[in-house]
């Protein structure tokens, strides 16, 4: 039971894309079913649904087979989603080719009801004259401010990132402004990360971001045994609040801790945080 908890849990964390079905497999086919590197969301239906944006799933409970669609946009990995409130329409950001070689400044907006993957935009960033390339963020909707919080990452290169961009979702144009959150606690602030998650708990007027993990090295395939070095991995939990301006404080926790870890999946529900999976330590 706890197992079939854990599994819908992780199936819960992330998102999708879709368009026509061009086939149908079974869940256990290797060859035919998600990758490795698919992100997964469950609409309000019960549903479930992987992409990697170039494929796209949706897994029949009843007979356990998952049925494929197609778009015609390239196949990516270690990018982000998140919705705006609205079940139906998903926005996807950043990411890099399977193949390592390039990382995306693109947004898509992939519409559930309709089945089409759409790219919408460019992440702008203000007053750099640039355009934000990065993969193994996240990116969360604030209600309350009306924007899209992205955080961390890996820049071109592979280097990480400690950034906090707001971005602003226009009719045709995502505008990105750099942020430099000062400490609420004396521990300062987060480390340049990448791999790590990150929830969005909504309060009224002052929404908190959860941030656990993630990895700090300079590799751009979470395969890559240097990402597992002693001392690579976190097991941090930073929150990211707005009186005014953004600040980060570090939560001291009781009990037992997670194992530090990165490329894993987290959920706020109820009142908690759900931590599932991952990459850990050698």
């Amino acid at each position: 039971m706890k197992g079939l908890v854990f599994l819908l849990l992780y199936l819960l964390c992330a998102f999708v894309d879709a368009q026509q079905i061009s086939s149908v497999s079974t869940y256990n086919n290797t060859t035919s079913s998600p990758s490795r590197y698919a992100k997964y969301f469950s609409d309000k239906q019960g549903s479930l649904w992987a992409t990697t944006i170039g494929s796209s799933w949706r897994f029949n409970v009843g007979s356990s087979t998952w049925l494929r669609f197609t778009s015609s946009f390239p196949e990516m990995r270690d990018f982000a989603c998140d919705s705006t409130g609205n079940d139906t329409i998903i926005y996807c950001s950043g990411g890099q080719t399977m193949d390592l070689a390039s990382t995306s400044s693109a947004l898509y907006i992939i519409d559930l009801l309709r089945g089409t993957v759409t790219f919408f935009s460019h992440m702008n960033i203000v007053g750099q004259g640039r355009v934000l390339n990065v993969s193994a963020h996240t990116m969360l909707w604030n209600d309350a401010d009306q924007v899209f919080v992205v955080f961390g990452g890996q820049i071109p290169g592979g280097a990480p990132s400690s950034v906090v961009y707001s971005c602003i979702l226009g009719v045709s144009l995502l505008l990105c402004t750099a942020n430099s959150p000062g400490a609420l606690t004396p521990y300062g602030v987060p480390t340049a990360r990448s791999f790590h998650s990150a929830v969005m708990v909504s309060r009224p007027n002052n929404p908190v971001m959860l941030v656990y993990g993630g990895q700090r090295t300079n590799a751009s395939d979470p395969s890559s045994s240097v990402m597992t070095t002693s001392g690579n991995i976190m097991d941090e939990l930073w929150y990211l609040v707005r009186p005014g301006q953004y600040h980060w404080g570090l939560v001291v926790t009781t009990g037992s801790n997670p194992s530090p870890r990165f490329g894993h999946s987290s959920l706020y529900i109820g009142g908690y945080m759900y931590i599932f999976g991952g990459i850990g330590g050698p």
